[in-house]
């Protein structure tokens, strides 16, 4: 069992074999072979050995026998610790470059003697060379680690006797890797996180274009092979292959290039998943991400870099853009659809006869509403080019622009993430027309992430605000200061979800 002593550093990954498994049939990988039962005890026992440490996850290669494995340390532990399952670590793992290749080898020898030609220097065919080992091994294990704490990492004996060979860390040639044996990494290495930091958009960029290209509703409509995807869609081979293994890498796609499948997370990048976050994906790496490589301007001038570069307001722009457009408001849907579903169970709409969605893009909100209460009448305000897209059961759209007048149709009016769009001055001049268009007494519910009410300082979308649209995110009592300012009365917060909150108040 591993040395718990040899635990050290701020941030520690301990890559551990599995417990003790029963015995592989004859002629196969046995990979469907299970723990014995003093296997999982011995699990179970390491992670009450452990209870006294912070533990942030757990990843666990695919095989039967190591998710078990985690499964026990999570029972030891007395706490819950989230599991994620990953090739990397199994199934093959990173020391395998070609499984058809590599696969005859484990077959004609053991993992012992096929660890010793690798040590010894012999290219063995199918296998990651000791070089690319290190480099993709270490880059894995440190990006997962990023919390102080520890970070356990279940794997099974070759791959973790390879990688340490690799790396330096230990030779398994004379004594082989016991069960939940293994190694200690210590990943507080600061400049590490420096460089990994530095080209950090390099991975959400290989994500965004396989998004943009429709890679994985390709794979999901059976494209499953990279010679199919290469004939249909002409793509360059080498390319191809290494965009797969980013996706292979980030838990989005597994199998072979004979046989590509999405993984649960994978299908929520498809056009038809029912919780899709495609057009989210690839929204932020066009135009806001060319806002944000100016983001000094911002910095020198408190002008945004949108505008700079574009020569003109960001919602101006997209406004005369109609895929553009549509491409923002879908991606505001897929995060707007997950912020919003529980919005009847924070507040009772069934006291209210007529609601409106002021600026609500394509009414996520405005829909849950209606779904749950359905006598109110419900009304959905934007832009002419944005609700003519657009036809919700139940619900009137109304073209308009809130700067220029609300119209007056219900005693309710929702807010939903606008005002944080826009500066103070701007703010101002929504809030002052939906004060005219309700009724004496009439209801503004204002939904933001407030700053003051929420643990994380929100400092990053501040700075995309900024760069965007010469905006910021504000605190619970700025966003009362600006409502009560146009003839609004404060009555109560409400929390959303995690991070936002219903702010109430009362025309007077």
């Amino acid at each position: 069992m591993i040395d718990i002593n040899s635990i050290s550093g701020e941030r520690c990954a301990l890559l551990i074999r599995h417990a003790e498994r029963e015995p592989f049939p004859s002629g196969t990988f046995g990979n469907e072979v299970l723990l014995t039962e003093k296997g999982y005890e011995e699990a179970v026992k390491l992670g009450k050995s452990l209870s006294g440490h912070k533990i942030n996850h757990i990843y666990s290669s695919p095989l039967i026998r190591c998710v078990q494995t985690a499964k026990g340390i999570v029972n030891g532990l007395g706490y819950n610790v989230d599991i994620t399952l990953t090739s990397q670590l199994g199934h093959p793992g990173f020391h395998i470059a070609d499984t058809v290749k590599a696969g005859p080898a484990y077959l004609n020898m053991s993992a012992q003697d096929v660890y010793r030609k690798f040590a010894n220097g012999e290219h063995l065919e199918g296998f990651t060379s000791p070089e690319l080992l290190k480099e993709k091994g270490l880059s894995y294990i440190v990006n997962q680690t990023s919390e102080s704490g520890i970070t356990i990492f279940v794997s099974h004996d070759s791959l973790i006797a390879h990688f340490a060979y690799a790396c330096g860390f230990a030779d398994y040639r004379t004594k082989w890797v016991d069960y939940l044996d293994g190694i200690a990494i210590d990943c507080s290495d600061y400049s590490r996180d420096l460089i990994n930091s530095f080209t950090g958009y390099w991975n959400y960029l290989a994500v965004a274009t396989a998004c943009k290209t429709n890679l994985f509703d390709d794979i999901q409509q059976g494209l499953s092979s990279s010679d199919e995807l290469i004939k249909i869609r002409r793509y360059d081979h080498g390319v191809l292959s290494s965009l797969l293994q980013v996706l292979k890498d980030n838990g989005l796609i597994s199998g072979t290039d004979k046989q590509l499948t999405l993984t649960e997370k994978g299908t929520l990048l498809t056009e038809k998943s029912p919780h899709s976050l495609k057009h989210a994906c690839i929204h932020w790496s066009t135009e806001h991400l060319t806002a944000w490589q100016s983001l000094d301007y911002t910095l020198m001038t408190g002008d945004t870099a949108f505008e700079h570069i574009f020569g003109q307001p960001f919602f101006d722009y997209i406004s005369k853009r109609p895929e553009k457009l549509n491409d923002y408001h879908k991606a505001m849907l897929e995060y707007a659809e997950r912020d919003y579903k529980d919005i009847c169970n924070t507040v009772d709409f069934s006291v209210f006869d007529s609601i409106m969605d002021v600026g609500g893009g394509y009414g996520a909100a405005i829909s849950v509403i209606r779904h749950n209460y359905p006598a109110p009448k419900c009304y959905l305000f934007d832009l002419p080019e944005v609700v003519d897209n657009i036809k919700i059961p139940g619900i009137k759209t109304i073209g308009g622009n809130f700067f220029d007048s609300i119209p007056a149709v219900a005693n309710v009016i929702l807010l939903c993430r606008v005002l944080h769009d826009w500066a103070d001055e701007k703010a101002s001049d929504i809030l002052r027309n939906c004060h005219a268009a309700l009724p004496d007494g009439g209801t503004l519910f204002v939904i933001e992430n407030c700053s003051d009410l929420i643990d994380d300082n929100l400092a990053l979308l501040s700075l995309n605000m900024a760069a965007v649209c010469r905006s910021f995110e504000r605190t619970s009592i700025q966003y009362r200061d600006l409502a009560e300012k146009e003839g609004f009365s404060f009555v109560d917060t409400t929390k959303l979800n995690a991070l936002q909150t219903v702010l109430k108040f009362k025309k007077i």
